[in-house]
């Protein structure tokens, strides 16, 4: 198993971009073969316009306009997969390189470093226990001040 396929099946919420657009190529590749048929009628009938004393039956405006507008649709869902799979890779690339950098946490002589992941996890924590301190802190005021009164 390749490694966008390990990732891919542990996230199943985020589908892989460049597998959405291989699975739209097939669909592409129909609506073009439709918007040629259509472009081709197009040009039968306007040829029988033109030579109105030709014999045989007059084919039915295709509405090309709408074949158009469906491939350029499928055309656009591609350029965002591959837009979004290639900001995807350029994220990863940038998170690969923060994530190696050491952050430097020693005091005076006890030189001490840690990966940026590391640092940020520390960093939250130690945020969450000064919340957790400030609201005990403040329900000691609020039961000192409720006491004195």
């Amino acid at each position: 198993m390749t490694t966008s396929q390990q990732s891919n099946a542990g996230n199943k919420d985020a589908p892989d971009p460049i597998a959405e657009a291989k699975m739209l190529m097939p669909v592409l590749k129909q609506s073009l073969v439709v918007l040629m048929r259509s472009a081709c009628q197009t040009l039968l009938h306007s040829r029988f316009l033109r030579n109105p004393n030709q014999k045989g039956e007059i084919p039915e405006i295709p509405r090309i306009d709408q074949h158009l507008e469906e491939f350029y649709a499928i055309i656009d869902q591609i350029q965002q997969c591959l837009l979004t799979a290639s900001d995807s890779l350029a994220l990863a690339s940038d998170s690969s390189e923060i994530n190696s950098l050491r952050v430097d946490i020693g005091t005076g002589n006890d030189p001490k470093t840690q990966s940026y992941g590391e640092y940020l996890t520390e960093a939250q924590s130690q945020a969450e226990y000064i919340e957790k301190l400030h609201e005990v802190l403040e329900e000691f005021v609020q039961s000192v001040t409720g006491y004195c009164t």
